[in-house]
């Protein structure tokens, strides 16, 4: 008689391990990036955002200053992220350039991040680790 060893429970991600776990892998656009990793991300980066928002309100005087430097710094983790999502649903990473497409080019990106993962190895590498800790 053998037993089965009970299923570990599913990964827990929050905001800040998704994102320290993408600016750890920042320059790594190979492998796969989980729905909740990339999400929980993005909601980092829009918090942040908004607080590098307030203090250029009541720091630098409206000058975008903050939010202009954490843009810049966030471009390739956010590139990187999206493309192992991409990856992730079973699709080539080049599909996370149409957001660099000025207004309209983050509808498509949207959209295909929130295809469901594949839950097996693709051709792209094994499923999604859990949260790095």
């Amino acid at each position: 008689m053998s037993e089965t060893t009970p299923p570990l429970p599913p990964a827990k991600w929050d905001p800040i391990i998704a994102f320290k776990t993408c600016m750890k892998r920042y320059t790594q656009f190979s492998g796969r990036a989980s729905r909740s990793e990339y999400w929980f991300f993005a909601l980092s980066c829009f918090i942040i955002g908004l607080i590098c928002g307030c203090i250029d309100v009541f720091i630098f005087l409206g000058l975008p200053i903050c939010q202009l430097v954490f843009s810049l710094g966030i471009i390739i983790p956010s590139l990187a992220v999206s493309w192992r999502r991409m990856h992730d649903s079973g699709l080539s990473g080049a599909h996370s350039l149409w957001g660099l497409i000025p207004y309209l080019g983050a509808i498509p990106v949207i959209i295909l991040a929130c295809r469901a993962s594949d839950n097996g190895p693709n051709q792209f590498g094994d499923a999604p680790a859990g949260p790095e800790q």
